[in-house]
């Protein structure tokens, strides 16, 4: 009938997405090689159905998604965390305002206003009710950054969703800025996509409702109704700018300060202090990614692109769609697993991911490592790089330049990260410890009153904790 063509496209997406080829490139250049993966997650969830009977109908076929879905909800992490509850929202309470941005399936925009229409309560049982089970570039004013004008803000929190509600619609705007942000699915998506990107997004939106780092984004609240669905959506912080932005500003100053303060002798300790800045921000990156590993979620992801700034210029890490319980995989005989291979960007990919191969959370400290030298070198990495020789590189033949003028301390860690031998990669831990230290030696050295990396830590995780208690 006239649904055929559509249930073939639904079809034939999620064929793809349990298929051994399914790769999601997200970084701006262009897919570059054909995929090959050999392994998958998702192969066996699905061959089954595909063998017995080749879904009919649409709601067959989201009867499946369904199914995908529910195994997500019983990663170990879920069984392990509690989630905290949210407040809900129906998508004609909210005025979009600005576009922030988009990715493969899905847009942001900032929240302009909520325009309520009474309490929203969640039927017991329903989809996003298992979202939130439990089991087991604007200007940025100083004012903006007081301590006790943020820590009032999260108590409120903490309130029963019905006063959140009321609290995020009186509270909408600060000084004049958006303090949301709405993400929801491209409404053009092709509908051979579609289900993928559901999936996508209900599963990053079950992560975050039950992470909570400080440098980790936080989710305000949600769609009422099944998140498997095309309107479905999830209100976030909003964010600034990305690290991707951040270090063209970084490279615009230190360009203007080179040029205008030669003879002044200071320049080199000035220059040292910017440098400073920069570690310090990829120590909470790492900060960032330790929290998730040692919850067993890998990002898969890594780059600036997914690394933000809020109004108090903390880093807060964001988009989870690729993200995933390693715990929930098949392990190999060496202590890896077995997941979907060719996924992420290209840029930061290890080999072991490219080449579709077993592998596990090193494969995130990898991608750190070279967006380490990003941070560093205020340059895009392998920028010149023809893409037929991009192999090359995932092969780790034609690693990044290292200046000899950068910290041996620095020098050492992201070429550890980068090895081509998995076992020696550091892990996470080992990478905020290496960073904490320098920068205290660091500050030490420069004089800087900064305050401990002990003490700003200690002050930004009282503030997340506060967040997410119930």
């Amino acid at each position: 009938g006239e649904e055929s063509p559509f249930i073939d496209e639904l079809f034939s997406s999620l064929l793809c997405l349990a298929s051994p080829s399914h790769a999601y490139n997200l970084d701006a250049t262009n897919q570059m090689m054909s995929n090959k993966s050999k392994d998958n997650e998702h192969t066996n969830k699905f061959t089954s159905s595909q063998e017995q009977r080749r879904p009919e109908t649409a709601g067959e076929f989201l009867k499946i998604a369904q199914r995908e879905f529910d195994q997500v909800c019983q990663w170990p992490f879920f069984e392990k965390n509690a989630s905290r509850a949210y407040p809900l929202f129906d998508d004609r309470e909210l005025t979009a305002g600005e576009e922030l941005g988009e990715g493969a399936f899905s847009r942001v925009f900032e929240i302009e206003s909520f325009s309520l229409r009474g309490d929203m309560t969640q039927p017991e049982g329903s989809c996003s009710d298992k979202v939130v089970a439990s089991v087991g570039s604007k200007g940025r004013s100083e004012e903006k950054a007081e301590a006790n004008d943020d820590q009032s803000i999260e108590e409120h929190y903490d309130m029963r969703p019905s006063e959140t509600r009321v609290f995020m619609k009186d509270k909408c705007t600060r000084d004049g800025d958006a303090r949301y942000a709405i993400k929801r699915l491209k409404p053009n998506a092709h509908p051979g996509e579609r289900i993928a990107a559901m999936l996508d997004l209900a599963r990053e939106c079950k992560i975050l409702a039950t992470i909570h780092h400080s440098n980790i984004i936080k989710m305000r609240g949600m769609a009422t109704g099944d998140p498997l669905r095309p309107n479905f959506f999830f209100i976030l912080d909003r964010l600034y700018d990305t690290l991707e932005e951040r270090i063209d500003v970084w490279k615009e100053e230190e360009k203007n300060f080179k040029s205008c303060l030669p003879c002044f002798g200071q320049d080199q300790h000035a220059m040292d202090l910017m440098r400073y800045d920069r570690i310090r921000a990829a120590y909470d990156i790492a900060s960032a990614y330790r929290h998730l590993h040692s919850h067993k979620l890998i990002y898969r992801d890594i780059k600036p692109a997914n690394i933000g700034f809020d109004v108090r210029s903390d880093v807060k890490v964001f988009d989870f769609g690729l993200a995933r319980d390693i715990s929930d995989c098949e392990q190999t005989k060496d202590g890896l697993y077995k997941m979907t291979g060719n996924i992420g960007s290209y840029r930061y990919m290890a080999a072991e991911v490219f080449l579709c191969l077993p592998y596990n959370l090193s494969a995130d400290v990898y991608s750190y490592g070279i967006l380490l030298w990003q941070i560093m070198a205020l340059d895009t990495p392998f920028k010149d790089m023809a893409q037929d020789d991009m192999h090359k590189t995932l092969m780790g033949r034609n690693l990044p330049l290292v200046p000899k003028t950068w910290p041996i301390m620095i020098v050492s860690l992201m070429q550890d990260c980068w090895s081509q031998e998995i076992s020696n990669r550091p892990d996470f831990g080992a990478v905020a410890h290496l960073l904490k230290e320098f920068l205290s030696l660091e500050a030490n050295r420069l004089g800087s009153d900064e305050g401990s990396i002990d003490d700003r830590t200690g002050h930004m995780q009282d503030r997340s904790y506060d967040s997410a208690r119930n």
